[in-house]
């Protein structure tokens, strides 16, 4: 073999070596980059992944800091909403597949007790400076339980499932009240199978005072300035204003009544403006009344 030929047969085989050598090097970089972006895709995704229980997990906490037995379940789908200067001792608890459901707390309301909620869309509000204690049920479908302003209860029991409650401003619960939209149980009609006892909602207007071991049923209405008398249970709706309700079942027992939550001799007209007190017996706040709101001299309700 002449030195030409010996020549070109090293060329050829140096050419291909490096040729072979630089796709080596091309794959490579392909697979290395590929790894590299892969590897980049699942590190984002894990540190989203990571960020969203972050996220959710100082969303608890930061509600459980507000409650001192920090028992909250069922914050992913539902939400519970805090002003500032407000109290909550007790526990909240969302049914597995309960969602859209609101609990919100107004600037100084506080509440000491336990809430189970079941269903969809649902709202309770405690109004600002409302003092609620007891146990909420909450149930149904786009339903509302509304504790007004200013509003007090000691022992209050209350079953809102399928219809509304509402709760008007500057009431007062004595213990051991309930206050249900259902009677939780359907009595039916054996003939022709039908639903006889729906559920119906529940209205208590402005400054009405409901005494110790009360009952409110479905379907009742009390209007403002009223009185429910102890151990009574309302069942129907009362379209006055200013009565004394008492009795099972309750009836009308007095008309032209109004209440205050300090006992003295006589009222002036200005003492009867709903003066709410707070714990400590310091005047919070001064009601006019309805009548004179709608007339424009603010006087009674």
């Amino acid at each position: 073999m002449t030195f030409i030929k010996i020549r070109r047969k090293v060329i050829e085989f140096l050419t291909g070596r490096s040729l072979l050598n630089r796709l080596k090097r091309k794959l490579r970089n392909e697979l290395r980059e590929e790894f590299k972006k892969e590897l980049q895709a699942r590190l984002k995704e894990e540190r989203e992944t990571w960020s969203k229980r972050e996220k959710a997990l100082r969303k608890k906490e930061r509600l459980q800091e507000r409650s001192p037995k920090r028992i909250i379940r069922g914050l992913e789908r539902n939400s519970v909403q805090f002003e500032k200067e407000r109290l909550f001792d007790g526990t909240i608890r969302f049914h597995e597949e309960a969602s859209g459901n609101v609990i919100l707390f107004r600037e100084g309301s506080s509440f000491e007790g336990s809430i189970k909620v079941k269903g969809w869309d649902n709202v309770i509000e405690f109004g600002p400076h409302s003092k609620i204690r007891g146990t909420v049920a909450m149930g149904g479908r786009g339903c509302r339980l509304t504790f007004g302003d200013y509003s007090t209860a000691e022992s209050l029991f209350v079953v809102a499932s399928g219809q509304d409650i509402h709760i008007g401003k500057w009431c007062m619960f004595s213990r051991n009240v309930e206050i249900r939209t259902t009677d939780s149980h359907a009595v039916v009609d054996r003939d022709t199978g039908r639903w006889l006892n729906p559920r119906v909602p529940v209205f208590i207007g402005d400054h009405v005072w409901i005494c110790a071991n009360s009952t409110i049923m479905k379907g009742s209405r009390i209007l403002s300035d009223s009185i429910v008398g102890a151990m009574s249970m309302v069942n129907r709706a009362f379209e006055e204003e200013g009565v004394v309700l008492a009795g099972v079942p309750a009836k009308v027992v007095r008309r032209g009544v109004t209440w205050h939550r300090k006992l003295q001799e006589n009222f002036t007209p200005e003492d009867l403006q709903y003066h709410l007190y707070d714990n400590k017996g310091q005047l919070i706040e001064t009601a006019p009344r309805q009548e004179d709101e709608a007339s424009g001299s603010g006087g009674k309700v």
